[in-house]
């Protein structure tokens, strides 16, 4: 004998209903069969599964164990079943997709999350870039959804706005930009730029079109926005950063704006961008339909 999976079905059900011929009605046998298969079972392990000395058989100490591990097994093979019909139906095996590090993450995290919760058969990826290196990623991996300021439009992608976002050059309240007024290019070229770099490394353009890098001379370019949020609080230079990122650190007056030239501040409006192909998966579907939900699209 070998154990399979009819085997423990079978030990399942005797203990759920209650005795042997509960059992055998549920499963549509002989109670004899039922029995048989339990003392095979047994004879195969070397230990009893049940107490049969009194009027109702109870499972003994392995036998509780043995059925623990039995229907760990039956729910994975349950869960094998559920996953093998998804995919027979369309579902997608992998979902791959790429965010812009200067959009908003909760969004995001969110209907991840209930997709989590929905015990989906598709594995999903999510990849965060900057600038050029979010194209560059969406087309490597072939993902189907992008989350981007920038991209070169094409005719198999679809896209619709998320909420625009403002950005602000700011530095902290302790560098000697902020107290100065209506700054030239000229006087911020004098200071640290800090700037996030672009992930597709090929160019040293400023992460934003539209505002270009004052062309100074010390420039430090960062992996990411938090790391940049963190180099401003010190002091060590100026830059710009989406407002989200750093309300706190602006009401505190930890960080204050930047005058240059009499502005401060500039926005874009990002966009989620998918395959019109792979628009017709269901889970791809799906976490459109959350992101949209998520991010207050309409």
């Amino acid at each position: 004998m070998y154990l399979d999976i009819d085997t423990f079905q079978t030990l399942a059900a005797i203990v759920e209903e209650g005795s042997f011929a509960k059992a055998a009605e549920r499963l549509g046998q002989s109670q004899s069969s039922v029995s048989y298969k339990i003392k095979q079972l047994e004879r195969f392990l070397g230990t009893p599964v049940f107490d049969r000395s009194a009027y109702r058989a109870v499972l003994t100490d392995s036998g509780n164990v043995i059925y623990r591990e039995g229907k760990k097994l039956l729910q994975q093979m349950l869960h094998i079943e559920t996953l093998a019909q998804r995919y027979r139906s369309g579902w997608e095996l992998r979902l791959d997709v790429v965010m812009d590090g200067a959009l908003p993450m909760e969004p995001m995290l969110k209907a991840l999350k209930i997709l989590e919760q929905e015990q989906l058969a598709t594995v999903i990826q999510l990849h965060i870039e900057h600038l050029a290196g979010v194209q560059r990623r969406f087309e490597q991996t072939t993902a189907a959804i992008m989350l981007t300021k920038e991209f070169a439009l094409s005719p198999d992608l679809s896209t619709a706005p998320l909420p625009p976002i403002v950005n602000l050059l700011v530095t902290s309240r302790e560098h000697p930009l902020s107290t100065m007024k209506t700054v030239s290019r000229a006087q911020l070229q004098t200071f640290v730029e800090l700037t996030v770099h672009d992930s597709l490394q090929q160019t040293q353009s400023d992460y934003f079109s539209g505002t270009p890098m004052f062309g100074g001379e010390r420039v430090y370019f960062l992996s990411n926005f938090q790391q940049k949020r963190k180099a401003l609080l010190t002091g060590l230079g100026f830059g710009w950063i989406p407002s989200y990122m750093i309300e706190k650190e602006l009401a505190s007056g930890q960080l204050v704006t930047v005058d240059y030239r009499g502005d401060h501040k500039f926005q874009f409006t990002p966009q989620l961008v998918w395959r019109r192909p792979q628009e017709k998966g269901p889970v791809t579907r799906r976490l459109l339909g959350l992101l949209r939900e998520e991010y207050q699209y309409s």
